[in-house]
């Protein structure tokens, strides 16, 4: 998510004031750096890494990272 922002390729409008509400509370995991850790209020964060993630997917992005800019290639198939 986080190098999404830094890209530009995930912006935060005005209208997700949750989520910007949230975003300064949140703290790296110690066991698990690639994740946030579980704190009540986190729920505005959670949603929106579910959403970039299952975006990405559809969108033949992953990891962060598009085809379009020199990605890691085709995302997963989709289970359905």
């Amino acid at each position: 998510m986080y190098q999404m922002l830094e890209s530009d390729a995930w912006v935060i409008t005005d209208s997700c004031a949750q989520l910007i509400e949230c975003i300064p509370q949140l703290v790296r995991d110690d066991r698990r750096q690639e994740d946030i850790r579980k704190v009540d209020g986190d729920d505005p964060a959670d949603s929106a890494r579910y959403g970039l993630v299952s975006g990405g997917r559809l969108g033949r992005c992953w990891a962060g990272l598009c085809a379009v800019q020199g990605g890691a290639g085709p995302a997963p198939p989709i289970n359905r």
